[in-house]
């Protein structure tokens, strides 16, 4: 019973662990887009981008 206890308790805080992992990818993706969508704007690159975006979405198909 106490070995079952220990890896249920080890599951918990590895499926923790991953969660709070996930949780920071996640945040750092948001961040780097929100910048390069400000790069993308100030640099006045927003025709190219959508040119760009579309030749994505093709490839996609």
């Amino acid at each position: 019973m106490k070995n079952e206890t220990a890896e249920q308790d080890s599951f918990k805080e590895n499926l923790e662990s991953l969660i709070q992992a996930n949780e920071t990818i996640v945040k750092s993706y948001q961040e780097k887009t929100a910048e390069l969508k400000t790069f993308i704007r100030t640099a006045g690159l927003e025709k190219e981008f959508q040119k760009f975006q579309g030749k994505g979405k093709s490839r996609e198909k």
